[in-house]
């Protein structure tokens, strides 16, 4: 049974409602996407840069580089009202977000956040 802990239908309703469905910013709503496991090449790529950032972010990036991108998510909420950066939970879903639109080239400050 799904227990609902706010309205769907309000402004910043988003996430999952069961397996099947899935709701963002209450305008949108789709069919929760299954995984099938990496097909074809650029699949397999992606993959392989999201295992990089996370390795990055266990092994490499330091205990006070993740209060930052937590830090830095709390001004991103605050700031925001429906937002992609909104579905983020935690400092490194956020850290992700990035390495896997820029990889290790980095951005600006790199690792720290971007502000």
């Amino acid at each position: 049974m799904v227990r609902l802990s706010s309205p769907l239908f309000s402004i910043t309703a988003s996430g999952d409602l069961g397996k099947a469905i899935q709701y963002i910013c209450s305008t949108y709503v789709r069919t929760k996407p299954l995984s099938g496991g990496a097909k074809s090449e650029l699949q397999k790529d992606q993959q392989n840069i999201f295992t990089r950032g996370a390795n990055v972010w266990s092994n490499e990036l330091d205990r006070e580089t993740h209060q930052n991108w937590n830090k830095f998510l709390k001004i991103i909420h605050e700031d925001s009202t429906c937002t992609d950066d909104e579905f983020m939970t935690s400092g490194y879903n956020l850290w992700m977000f990035y390495f896997l639109k820029h990889e290790e080239y980095g951005w600006k400050h790199y690792p720290e956040p971007p502000i």
